[in-house]
């Protein structure tokens, strides 16, 4: 399923071309799907992926039912409700684009590369995504008004407003985000230094959000 970056990153270019819509909102809902908290190796969450991405027993990743979502929840609240609205917009945008994520870079991925997953397997899935990492925290690290930086970043952990998402499992998932992005771009700055207006700013950030969202990694 699409990165969590590849998120952010479509949801910025939505905003511009929708600017009515609440930002912070909007820029939360576009991660609130990959809200399931994991267990030690990732093989299950809670609230299970077929709960958080509207996927039906037997389905598989291509096949979410995002229209379930529109249905169930969009269609149900005015754009008038904009912080609401903004949010359920921000989920049903991240259902759209794993499915098309799904379809059109992943099994792509699996013809392309069909001899090395037949070789190595899982681990050589965790090769792909190393790349995609790489591109996502290259981006991040290099736009510092990005939607990482100006929303989410320094925003709070909402509320929940889904009755399928506890609040705890939220703030986990964005926590580990947040944590996750930042110490990756830690360890790029090291190899290639950003550019020095940024350096300031960025080192600022990085020394007092990665303690802080790596203490809540438990919760």
């Amino acid at each position: 399923m699409t990165t969590w970056i590849g998120h952010l990153r479509i949801a910025e270019q939505l905003l511009v071309e929708n600017p009515a819509l609440d930002e912070v909102a909007f820029t939360l809902g576009n991660l609130g799907p990959d809200s399931g908290k994991p267990n030690a190796d990732w093989s299950e969450f809670d609230p299970p992926k077929h709960v958080t991405h509207f996927l039906r027993e037997g389905d598989g990743e291509d096949r979410i039912h995002d229209l379930d979502f529109y249905r169930d929840y969009l269609l149900k609240v005015s754009p008038n409700e904009n912080s609401v609205y903004s949010y359920y917009l921000g989920y049903f945008v991240h259902l759209l684009c794993d499915n098309l994520w799904t379809r059109w870079v992943w099994q792509a991925s699996k013809v392309q590369f069909a001899g090395e997953l037949a070789e190595k397997g899982n681990g050589f899935v965790w090769e792909l995504k190393r790349d995609w990492y790489d591109l996502d925290h290259k981006y991040v690290r290099d736009h510092e008004n990005c939607l990482f930086w100006r929303v989410l970043i320094p925003t709070p952990n909402p509320a929940t407003v889904l009755p399928f998402i506890p609040e705890h499992a939220m703030r986990h998932s964005l926590n580990h985000i947040r944590a996750f992005t930042v110490s990756l771009i830690q360890r790029m700055c090291l190899i290639a230094p950003i550019r020095s207006s940024m350096n300031a700013r960025c080192h600022a950030i990085l020394m007092i959000q990665l303690p802080l969202y790596s203490k809540s990694k438990g919760d």
